[in-house]
């Protein structure tokens, strides 16, 4: 996987691209602290779903669609609820909970990627 920038707001941060389907399955499954944002790239937009299993963090799940976050979900470790908007995204990233609220990422922000 590799690491790159983005920008939300006036912050710079960085994150590990989930990118192959073996990496998109597996996200941050069995990763212990600290452990990376991880941004999950589709090479089309879709209705996409997460869950939390063997993920052992809550999480900040943002959901982008053309560089604008559409939605955001807060789950909890290792729930197999299947989370996430009934619209198209192709872009979703995930942060340690608590996130959105430190850097005042919210729902229209615009969010851009060094891909």
């Amino acid at each position: 996987m590799k690491n790159i920038k983005f920008k939300v707001n006036n912050y710079i941060l960085e994150c590990l691209v989930a990118e192959t389907d073996q990496q998109l399955s597996q996200g941050l499954m069995y990763r212990v602290y600290p452990f990376p944002n991880m941004l999950f790239k589709f090479s089309e937009p879709g209705i996409r779903k997460f869950w939390m299993k063997n993920v052992y963090y809550p999480l900040d799940i943002i959901f982008i669609s053309d560089n604008t976050i559409v939605d955001i979900f807060q789950a909890s470790p290792n729930d197999s609820t299947l989370i996430g908007p009934d619209y198209l995204v192709d872009v979703v990233l995930e942060m340690p909970v608590g996130s959105c609220e430190q850097f005042n990422i919210k729902v229209g922000t615009k969010i851009f990627f060094d891909y």
